[in-house]
């Protein structure tokens, strides 16, 4: 009988123990649902299970998140960690809670350390067995997915466990705490690039990306990182990225005007052994070349030409037919040719010495010549009188000058009718005999000044030795 008393009595001191250990030491494995002081519990905490009253004090626990003092932003996975500091002690627990202030579970919670941590009724975390240990101190992470846009403010709500090992409910402390986080206002970001929509084929294009509000970075399709950006014509896109973290996006194609051949050509000064090549500027060019050669021969003449819209060739043959064609160009690229155009040079226009009678210019037309210039003036004087006449004429009288003075001439053959291809000039003087009180008739012309004799019946023009020209009719 004292056997078995014995017995029982040893069972019943083992399932005190097993008890007591349960209630005092509390849960070792992890706390159950519903004690981390959250609003879906209605604040219950672990002095359900330990005793005395739950506090709060910062310094001994709490909660700390990696989530920006601008808020969470829907979809982005945080770092959660519980604190519990309390020197000398070992034994340590805890539960926290993502909660809206309606109690409703807001995110999504991952468990990172399963050693040390679990979620218990999906939206509280909890210490294992192996984790609720600490020298002085315990912490325990996990990770939060932030819930969709909309959802506002989520509060984290925790309850501490400060427990000394004694086997028993007393002196265990009860801390709380909560930590609120919003959400980040919406993220928003509009770019717009500028820029030039034309550049020339090697001409630099810079555009400039501006956005609202102002972006915190830039990338180009180009590599280029800076709010502003250089290259040549193409497609351009760059990224921009928002304070809050979102991006947009801005595209803009700049044309490369393509380097295009000279046109609009033209020749003026057309003279025996040269001519000027007029054009008009091509766009973009910063020079030309151009190749020449009379037609039906195959060597090329070139020139390189500065940035202007004309060009006269020199060392040309006479009354010969060139064709020629231009590039424009800029530094060593060149254009395609133009199209083929041609230009006849003028005969030599060679300078003619008039034979001086009296007061009376004759010489010998050619074929070059289409009209001619004699310029005269007193030795003394300095503007010439100037007399000009068709190709037709071969000489030229000169009336109303002053007996017995010396005067000066120049003279010259014009290859153009508008008088601006010429030969040099032939230079004289010549003296008028003094005055003739009997003058002789010297000729007669009708009043075109051709040469008549006695039996012209018009009105004619009569010449005398002493330079005076009369007006008259001849009468038998």
């Amino acid at each position: 009988m004292k056997k078995k008393f014995i017995v029982l009595f040893a069972l019943l001191v083992i399932v005190f123990v097993l008890f007591s250990t349960t209630d005092t030491i509390g849960y070792l494995t992890g706390a159950p649902s519903g004690k981390s002081n959250d609003p879906a519990s209605g604040s219950a905490n672990c002095t359900g299970c330990h005793s005395g009253t739950a506090t709060s004090n910062a310094t001994v626990a709490n909660i700390t998140t990696n989530i920006p003092t601008t808020g969470y932003v829907p979809g982005t996975t945080y770092t959660i960690t519980a604190n519990v500091i309390y020197a000398g002690k070992t034994r340590f627990g805890f539960e926290v809670s993502p909660q809206n202030t309606s109690g409703t579970q807001k995110g999504t919670i991952t468990i990172t350390n399963p050693t040390n941590t679990k979620i218990v009724s999906t939206k509280y975390v909890t210490h294992t067995s192996a984790g609720n240990t600490g020298s002085g101190s315990r912490s325990w992470s996990f990770n939060w997915t932030a819930p969709a846009a909309g959802t506002g403010a989520v509060g984290f709500y925790g309850a501490f466990i400060v427990g000394n090992n004694n086997g028993s409910e007393s002196g265990d402390l009860t801390y709380t705490t909560s930590t609120m986080v919003m959400e980040t206002a919406p993220c928003s970001i509009t770019a717009s690039i500028t820029g030039p929509d034309t550049v020339c084929t090697l001409d630099p294009a810079t555009l400039s990306v501006s956005s609202t509000p102002t972006a915190s970075s830039y990338l180009w399709s180009n590599g280029a990182t800076t709010q502003t950006t250089t290259g040549l014509g193409g497609t351009y896109t760059v990224t921009v990225t928002a304070p809050g973290g979102c991006t947009t996006t801005a595209t803009k194609f700049v044309y490369a005007t393509p380097l295009k051949a000279p046109t609009g050509f033209f020749i003026t000064l057309i003279k025996g052994t040269s001519t000027t090549i007029n054009w008009t500027k091509a766009s973009c060019a910063t020079g030309y070349k151009i190749q020449y050669r009379p037609v039906g021969t195959t060597t090329w003449k070139t020139a390189t030409i500065v940035d202007t819209t004309k060009k006269t060739l020199y060392s040309l043959l006479p009354s010969t037919t060139y064709e020629y064609q231009m590039w424009s160009t800029i530094g060593t690229t060149i254009s395609p040719l133009s199209t083929l155009k041609n230009f006849t040079t003028a005969c030599v226009c060679n300078p003619e010495t008039p034979v001086l009678t009296n007061t009376t210019f004759n010489w010998t037309d050619d074929a070059c010549g289409v009209r001619y210039k004699l310029q005269y003036k007193k030795s003394t004087a300095t503007l010439y009188t100037t007399k000009i006449v068709g190709d037709t004429t071969t000489s030229i009288t000169l009336t109303g000058l002053v007996a017995a003075t010396t005067y000066n001439y120049q003279f010259r053959r014009e290859c153009n009718s508008a008088g601006t291809y010429y030969s040099t000039w032939v230079t004289g003087t010549f003296t008028t005999p003094s005055a003739d009180p009997n003058p002789t008739l010297v000729r007669m012309t009708d009043l075109f000044g051709k040469e008549v004799d006695g039996n012209y019946k018009d009105m004619i023009l009569f010449y005398y030795s002493d330079g005076t020209v009369k007006k008259g009719f001849i009468t038998k």
